[in-house]
């Protein structure tokens, strides 16, 4: 046997999906995919090709490992987004190198925390996962219903439930939740970005909130109300809303720890069924470099490394929480990276290197570091304007384009119309 482990990013998508429908074609649960389908699976859980694996035994592709990364309070987050073997390759020990590869890439780049979920009844599995390093955190429950009787049958006085922005609620889980959500159902995921939101409010306090997908089943990402204010009606009033805003009586919420054993109670009692049970795993590792999110007490540090480097340091103020820094044993700042998000495009600026540690791939790193970031986030075109760095950029990816290319919202950020003059060169790169 000759298995080799290759980078999944230039591999074609038809390729991806038939590994996909193959290696789950006799899963616990249908996983049958379309490449359209599979492509929006990608989409939605940021799935960084780039970061994810596939393995050939003989030069015959027969397995892959998808990674997804997630940047949470500052922390890199990388997370296993579907690991699979054709049946006629198990047993090789290929799941072993491809999930050792996995973990090995994500400390190279500086991901500190490795999670994956596992079907239950998978022992297989399981202990190879444990035989890797990772742990077994909670027992996950994914159930589903039709509702086909009313859900509420009085009402809550002075209860307003309005829609609202995810971005609005999904603070509420510290409250709502004993811990946080496991990762697909995770407030940072791009998915939740875009889904839709309810808040329940009473005498002007929010008191509780759902994130849903407006699917058909609707898909339930969160259902928290506050602990005071339960057994009230109002997540069986939430519920119901969910289901009259996306106008379906079916509804799965997948994932669901049963730790929360309240939330698991009302679930039940709402006609909920469990139809798969699965365990979420979590490995601490220990990257070999550690760039940092920057906080407003590294404005003037990153002004003072942009100056050395004769950068520009307009909107620093603004942008800071978008710019990364890496630091050496002695704290002192070694490079720095920045971007601006508008929308699914970026402008990424201001990254330098000390000139003392250069030539070591740290601008390369950072660079790539920002881009991960910037993909967790939903952009998926970067650009540039450099007037020196152009050679470099280009081994990077990036291409020239003309200013009439890039995006309004890009073009017209300050940046990019106040700090780069006309001879600058303007280059772009698509995120996949």
């Amino acid at each position: 046997m000759s298995v080799t482990v290759n980078s999944a990013e230039r591999a074609p998508l038809s390729l991806l999906t038939l590994l996909w429908n193959e290696g789950f074609s006799d899963y616990y649960v249908p996983m049958q995919l379309r490449p359209d389908r599979f492509g929006a699976l990608i989409e939605r859980e940021s799935i960084s090709l780039a970061d994810s694996f596939v393995a050939l035994d003989e030069g015959e592709p027969v397995g892959f490992v998808l990674t997804g990364l997630r940047f949470q309070a500052g922390r890199v987050v990388g997370f296993d987004g579907g690991t699979a073997i054709l049946p006629s390759a198990r047993g090789k020990g290929i799941g072993k190198l491809l999930m050792q590869r996995f973990v090995d890439h994500l400390q190279t780049v500086g991901v500190e925390l490795a999670v994956l979920t596992v079907v239950s009844k998978n022992q297989n599995a399981i202990g190879l996962y444990k035989r890797l390093g990772f742990s077994s955190i909670r027992e996950l429950v994914c159930m589903r219903s039709i509702m086909v009787d009313p859900l509420v049958r009085s009402g809550v006085p002075g209860l307003l439930i309005r829609k609202v922005l995810p971005i609005e609620v999904g603070h509420l889980a510290t409250d709502c939740y004993l811990r946080r959500p496991e990762w697909q159902n995770d407030e940072s995921s791009y998915k939740l970005q875009h889904a839709s939101a309810l808040v329940a409010e009473l005498g002007g306090r929010t008191v509780g909130y759902a994130i849903y997908q407006e699917a058909q089943p609707v898909l339930l990402h969160q259902l928290g109300v506050l602990p005071e204010y339960r057994k009230r009606g109002i997540g069986s009033h939430l519920l119901q809303a969910v289901l009259r805003e996306s106008e379906t009586a079916k509804v799965s919420y997948l994932n669901h720890p049963r730790e929360e054993i309240a939330g698991t109670k009302f679930l039940h009692h709402r006609g909920f069924e469990p139809f798969l049970e699965q365990v979420e795993m979590h490995r601490e590792l220990e990257p070999k470099w550690r760039p940092r999110q920057a906080d407003q007490r590294d404005v003037s540090l990153i002004k003072q490394a942009l100056q050395a480097a004769h950068l520009p340091i307009a909107g620093v103020d603004e942008y800071y929480p978008n710019f990364w820094i890496l630091e050496d044993g002695e704290e002192s700042l070694q490079g720095t990276v920045g971007a601006e998000v508008h929308g699914e495009a970026a402008l990424l600026r201001s990254l330098t290197v000390r000139e003392d540690v250069r030539g070591q791939g740290l601008g390369k790193r950072l660079a790539s570091h920002a881009e991960r970031y910037l993909y967790s986030q939903g952009v998926r075109d970067v650009y540039i304007v450099t007037t020196t760095a152009d050679a470099m950029f280009s081994r990077l990816g990036y291409m020239r384009v003309t200013r009439s290319d890039v995006p309004a919202e890009v073009f017209t950020s300050s940046q990019f119309q106040g700090a780069c003059p006309l001879t600058a060169v303007v280059m772009h790169k698509p995120l996949v």
